[in-house]
């Protein structure tokens, strides 16, 4: 098999300076990922033939193995209904897929046993204040075909439970929305940033009393942007940051991962929080919810900062510890922080954190753009669904049981 081996890396080097000179490193390509799955494909099923087969060659012309694939995706839609319009993107779903039955509550479920058990995929859109755990568990008990589960958010949380866990474990995978969010999670950072430098609340209050008070602004270029938790969030702030001219500090459970990224300065285990906090004028945390970083931003780690840090969070809110947040926004130990997500959503009107004046404060919307859900349907119809059909692994495969 060297004629496909070769064809393999010449196709990889061209496509991997195509990357590097047009800026599209850490993109997806789908037709790229496609056709890397199938050569390692061909590669595997022959082992002693040089010329290819009949099996080999539908392989290469975007076929599948037989047996390897279903035939037909049978799709329930989960949390949303008919009336939500980004659920339109769903006209662009190959031939052979179709959404079967749709609901928000197991009453919009009753009598489909039929339609459910003939169906093979579940997408899950996240409601706030529903109990997912429960729907799918008496979904899926209701669902013997189902092989793959989708969330159409960036975090799992909401959707973790017993059931999940059981069927993650059997086989069937578990995929998100990773990256669709990223970029305006990542403009919002570096706005969060630019607003504490050049503090921006004076300006405004400023022009409110028509006061020309002209003061020296801070600038982000030479300043050291610390991410936590270096996902496609984090990779996109760092895409940014390096734009401003910022060094990056960046930390992920698995710094390998990352050891020659070009955008990052310096990586460091999660384990290593304290010199991130202590090198960093801006924090911004990206970590989803799970057990393992619950209050992981604490009174311990919040110490640690530099004097006059800012501290971001477009993750979510579970990570910190709010108390000793606001006693380090209160002290003046750190000079702000930008808020996008809180432990308890909506925030509650008692508290302490809605009258901090050094507090840029945003409901939960810093990724909620016009297009944000339409691109997440497209996603899943354009790229998860046909690799489904093809029999190829999916893209933005999660594993439940660490959360994400």
């Amino acid at each position: 098999m060297r004629w496909t081996r070769r064809l393999s890396i010449l196709a990889f080097v061209c496509l991997q300076h195509i990357a590097l000179t047009t800026g599209f490193q850490g993109q997806t390509f789908p037709a790229f990922t496609a056709a890397h799955a199938r050569a390692q494909q061909l590669r595997s099923t022959s082992h002693s033939s040089e010329l290819p087969t009949p099996a080999h060659l539908s392989i290469l012309r975007g076929g599948k193995m037989p047996g390897s694939a279903p035939s037909e995706a049978r799709i329930v839609v989960l949390g949303t209904g008919k009336d939500d319009p980004s659920l339109s993107r769903l006209e662009l779903l190959p031939a052979a897929a179709k959404v079967v039955a749709m609901g928000a509550s197991l009453a919009d479920f009753e009598g489909k046993d039929d339609i459910l058990a003939e169906a093979n995929i579940l997408m899950v859109s996240h409601t706030p204040g529903v109990s997912f755990g429960d729907l799918f568990t008496a979904l899926a008990s209701r669902m013997p075909n189902l092989a793959w589960v989708h969330a159409r958010s960036a975090g799992i949380e909401h959707l973790v439970c017993p059931a999940l866990l059981s069927a993650a474990a059997s086989g069937i995978p578990v995929t998100n929305a990773k990256g669709v969010f990223s970029h305006s999670l990542a403009e919002y950072a570096l706005l969060a940033a630019g607003y504490f430098a050049k503090d921006l609340p004076r300006w405004v209050s400023n022009k409110a009393k028509k006061e020309w008070d002209r003061y020296p602004v801070g600038e982000l270029r030479g300043t050291t942007m610390g991410i936590l938790g270096y996902g496609d969030i984090g990779h996109a702030t760092a895409h940014l940051a390096k734009a401003y001219g910022m060094k990056v500090i960046a930390s992920r459970r698995r710094p390998e991962l990352s050891k020659d990224d070009p955008l990052v300065d310096e990586m460091v285990p999660n384990s290593d929080l304290r010199s991130l906090f202590a090198a960093s004028d801006y924090i911004v945390c990206c970590l989803p919810a799970t057990a393992e970083t619950e209050n992981i931003v604490n009174e311990e780690l919040l110490a640690t900062c530099k004097p006059g840090a800012v501290f971001i969070n477009v993750g979510r809110g579970a990570v910190v510890d709010e108390d000793a947040l606001i006693s380090a926004l209160s002290s003046g130990k750190l000079r702000g922080a930008a808020l996008d997500v809180f432990r308890t959503e909506p925030l509650p009107q008692d508290s302490p954190i809605w009258t901090l004046e050094n507090v840029l404060l945003s409901p939960h919307n810093a990724d909620l753009t016009g297009s944000f859900l339409h691109e997440a349907v497209e996603h899943f119809a354009q790229q998860g669904v046909p690799a489904f059909l093809a029999g190829l692994p999916l893209p933005n495969q999660v594993d439940p049981s660490v959360g994400y």
